[in-house]
């Protein structure tokens, strides 16, 4: 799952990715995309007598590519992990914030 929000100053992006370490995870930019990687370890078995009966929690290559808007200053992103969600704040360009034109009188 992704979530990705926009204010006037920019974009949050979040993802779950519990049990990964973070240097497991790899972020970057490719050109117009944002690539995020990670290895989600298996769930080991305590016992070798023990057997599945039910496995849903994923495990194994986690990939996403995200297409993002072209105003985005990646010199001024930045990640943060906790609690298993990765957080990635995408701050807009100066060209790409909103302005206020002053509006002056003629008199």
């Amino acid at each position: 799952a992704l979530d990705v929000h926009e204010d006037d100053t920019g974009y949050t992006l979040t993802t779950d990715l519990p049990g990964v370490k973070p240097e497991n995870i790899h972020v970057r930019q490719d050109g117009d995309y944002l690539l995020i990687e990670a290895e989600i370890p298996e769930h080991e078995v305590k016992h070798e007598s023990e057997r599945a009966l039910i496995k849903e929690r994923r495990s194994g290559h986690y990939s996403r590519r995200v297409r993002l808007p072209q105003n985005i200053d990646f010199d001024k992103t930045d990640a943060s992990y906790e609690n298993g969600v990765l957080t990635l704040t995408l701050p807009k360009t100066e060209k790409a914030l909103p302005r206020t034109i002053e509006i002056r009188s003629k008199n």
